[in-house]
């Protein structure tokens, strides 16, 4: 279907890029672009989310993992980060 879109100079050249990076056009990344925001939208806060096809559901656009039982602390992730020379 053809329609035609007032695009802002960023975001074509943004599109642009990626249709690029993916050796397709333009239209197939516009097209896949809103096909996945439309699929996985941004929940609404105080929503009830549906995770998504990997069983995540998102918290102000972040994965938000399940839980293991264990608080962590700035102990721990400064353990991990001296671990892994960060």
């Amino acid at each position: 279907m053809r329609i035609t879109l007032d695009l802002e100079p960023d975001v074509l050249q943004q599109v642009r890029q990626m249709a690029q990076a993916d050796d397709t056009s333009v239209s197939k990344t516009v097209s896949r672009l809103l096909r996945e925001r439309l699929l996985f939208p941004t929940p609404v806060p105080g929503q009830t989310t549906v995770p998504d096809e990997h069983g995540f559901t998102y918290r102000n656009g972040f994965a938000v993992l399940p839980s293991r039982g264990a608080i962590i602390t700035v102990e721990h992730i400064q353990k991990i980060m001296d671990e892994e020379g960060i």
